[in-house]
């Protein structure tokens, strides 16, 4: 289950799997807060297995991620949509389908 508390724009606080979240938009800069590890994602893909996985986000094509884990499938996707920056994926972006 996910709890979800969202505080009028200045961040958005959140449990999934029992551990507490928290997101901020960015700040004057433009630049995101990275609050997402990337770990998740590096543990989960291997550099030759992130490779394409990412470039077919810049590309704007179809990513699907698939783990038991909801708490890794989600930061791995949330990881990869920050390596992004400055260009944003502009498509549907579904961190996590039940």
């Amino acid at each position: 289950a996910v709890c979800l508390l969202i505080c009028f724009a200045q961040q958005v606080h959140f449990e999934l799997e029992g551990r507490p979240f928290l997101l901020h938009p960015p700040d004057a800069t433009g630049v995101p807060r990275h609050e997402v590890p990337l770990r998740p994602l590096l543990d989960a893909l291997p550099p030759p297995a992130l490779l394409p996985a990412f470039l077919a986000a810049l590309l704007e094509r179809r990513v699907l991620l698939v783990c038991s884990k909801l708490r890794t499938v989600t930061l791995a996707a949330e990881a990869l949509r920050l390596l992004l920056w400055p260009l944003r994926y502009c498509h549907v972006y579904v961190p996590l389908v039940p």
